[in-house]
């Protein structure tokens, strides 16, 4: 990954915020003028089948990765605050958590939610 542009672009006319990782340009479309924190929480689900990939070598080996899910925050340039994303890596949409699981989701959620209420735009 790059380094993030030290000359704001024409469209952001606030400071990001504080967790924002300020990779935005000119260039950037409508759909993807948001700011996105550098902070990025993985939970493995290891309860949950794993996802079979597709073959990256031409031989018959099947590739498995275990089910996660990602937590961040994200605010749209406009918007007036930030949201908490979740998503399996994997576009997987039904989830079954262990207790632990659930736990370290709910960590990372209020985490987010502190990270996000940390500043304003």
């Amino acid at each position: 990954m790059g380094k993030p542009d030290k000359r704001p672009p024409y469209w952001l006319v606030e400071t990001c915020p504080t967790w924002c990782d300020k990779f935005h340009g000119d260039e950037d479309l409508v759909d993807d003028r948001r700011h996105v924190s550098r902070w990025r929480q993985r939970i493995v689900l290891c309860t949950m089948e794993p996802v079979r990939l597709a073959s990256l070598a031409t031989g018959s080996e099947v590739e498995f990765e275990p089910c996660t899910v990602q937590v961040w925050v994200e605010q749209g340039y406009r918007e007036i605050e930030p949201r908490i994303r979740l998503e399996e890596d994997h576009g997987l949409g039904l989830f079954a958590l262990s207790l632990d699981e659930a736990d370290r989701l709910a960590q990372a959620l209020a985490e987010a939610v502190k990270l996000g209420r940390s500043t304003t735009l």
